[in-house]
């Protein structure tokens, strides 16, 4: 009788197993690869988190294994957008009055993706194909999934490439933001300014980095127009050569990443935990890093 309870009990523990693992299989299988690399795991071990907000096109998750909580096929003129606050080695300082009172200096950084199509409409300056102003190991690409054959193709081309960091650029961007007021067709407007692109990142896509943090306390009816230099009467006119649409909702997400940047620090009282001279590290340190070779998952 006792053995016999006891391969009941040991027949009801396999049991659970099984069914156990079968649901974390379910659950893995409705993870998008996004979600098993930079979320939740199914290998254990140090892993990348995904610093960026995003928004994007049902095509272009579909394309990069991207969840579907972020999909918002209102965003138009571009197929994705990634905001990030990127900390540099600088410092700024006198914060409250204090001399010593210290944040490390950041930029905001939006990371367009454009169809070949819409670069085309944009006011390039030449026909350079790529231009960076620094060597950023995390920027948002890495967080994509390489899961078509041609990308992945593609991008081993692309390793062989050199960057060339004399950038090029764009010639004007405008942000506009708000309902219409008075004469303009906007509540507001400012400039930005185009740190880094790629016009043929991967097939039939081109790659854009934005930079302005004054754009990042509107929320309403964001624009990212793009016009020929010295157009003043762009926000009254509405003639862009290319317009892209921003959904409030990300907005809304990217303000609330950006009020989480971190609180000025005093210098002074690192000094006296410290032995040493303070220092300050930049979260991006890749300088020994290949610059498309560590980029892409696939």
């Amino acid at each position: 009788m006792l053995v016999h309870h006891r391969f009941n009990f040991i027949a009801l523990l396999l049991t659970l197993c099984v069914f156990v693992l079968g649901i974390s299989a379910a659950s893995a299988e409705t993870l998008s690869p996004y979600e098993q690399k930079f979320v939740t795991p199914t290998k254990r071990g140090v892993f990348h988190k995904d610093r960026n907000v995003w928004v994007y096109t049902s095509s272009f998750a579909k394309r990069f294994g991207m969840p579907t909580q972020w999909i918002d096929d209102s965003l138009t003129g571009a197929e994705a957008i990634a905001y990030r606050t990127k900390f540099t080695d600088g410092l700024s300082c006198g914060f409250s009055g204090n001399p010593d009172s210290c944040i490390n200096s950041y930029q905001c950084a939006f990371d367009i993706y454009l169809t070949d199509e819409d670069s085309a409409n944009l006011p390039w300056k030449n026909d350079q194909q790529q231009g960076f102003a620094q060597r950023e190991i995390y920027r948002s690409a890495r967080f994509m999934t390489l899961s078509k054959q041609d990308d992945r193709r593609y991008n081993k081309v692309r390793k062989r490439w050199g960057v060339d960091t004399s950038v090029g650029g764009l010639q004007s961007i405008v942000y506009v933001f708000g309902e219409p007021i008075k004469k303009s067709l906007v509540t507001g407007s400012g400039t930005m300014r185009a740190i880094e692109f790629d016009r043929e990142t991967l097939p039939g896509l081109d790659y854009l980095q934005l930079t302005s943090c004054l754009i990042i306390n509107e929320t309403d009816r964001v624009g990212f127009w793009f016009s020929t230099p010295k157009n003043w009467s762009i926000t009254k006119t509405g003639k862009a050569l290319h317009k892209v649409s921003v959904p409030d909702s990300f907005m809304h997400r990217a303000k609330a990443s950006y009020e989480q940047r971190g609180k000025p620090q005093s210098l002074s009282t690192k000094v006296l935990k410290r032995p040493k001279a303070p220092t300050v590290t930049p979260l991006n340190t890749d300088d020994d890093i290949d610059l498309y070779g560590d980029t892409w998952n696939e």
